[in-house]
């Protein structure tokens, strides 16, 4: 699937995307993880604790992309349809789950970890592990072109910035990262 549908998907339900990680085994099973993206940067390296980050690949989850409910929750569901996905043996959480993507919130327990062994679980089976690096933080800004290096999606009290409403010098604005690590107090 293309960088830019994947990243459409993404702002859809959050904002935004980065290749990371390679398959420890060249053997494919009906579900495979065929790369992890970073929802924002579109830059390569490792995941980081609290990122959100897109899984590609076949067989992952229903034919009907299905998105976790947002709007006034307070926390994104480790499962959703019959869709998880591990670190580590660790539970992630679901942002979306789709027969080609899947995005998820790299757990903050793996604070302190170099590596992590991904595996997503769906009717449609267990995937073979993917390793990719876990690093410290991995910053990204979500940007209006889903490229990571466009223009940064941000919010002011006029509404979204774009050069027909720019942000007045001064103003507060509000803008959409994923990556930051580990954090104090702990996230969840």
């Amino acid at each position: 699937m293309a960088m830019k549908t994947c990243a459409n998907r993404l702002l859809a339900i959050l904002f935004g995307i980065s290749v990371i990680g390679s398959p420890m085994s060249g053997l494919l099973s009906a579900q495979t993880i065929t790369s992890i993206v970073s929802a924002a940067s579109e830059l390569p390296g490792g995941v980081s604790p609290g990122e959100v980050v897109v899984i590609q690949g076949t067989s992952l989850g229903p034919a009907t992309l299905i998105a976790a409910p947002v709007a006034g929750a307070t926390a994104l569901p480790t499962t959703l349809g019959d869709v998880s996905v591990s670190f580590n043996g660790i539970a992630a959480p679901v942002v979306y789950a789709g027969a080609s993507q899947t995005a998820v919130q790299v757990p903050y327990e793996l604070a302190g970890s170099s590596s992590a062994s991904v595996i997503v679980t769906s009717g449609n089976g267990t995937s073979p592990a993917f390793n990719v690096p876990v690093v410290l933080a991995a910053p990204g800004l979500f940007t209006l072109d889903y490229s990571g290096a466009g223009q940064v999606a941000a919010v002011s009290a006029r509404g979204a910035n774009s050069a027909q409403n720019p942000v007045p010098a001064g103003a507060s604005v509000l803008l959409f990262a994923t990556g930051e690590g580990a954090t104090t107090p702990a996230g969840v």
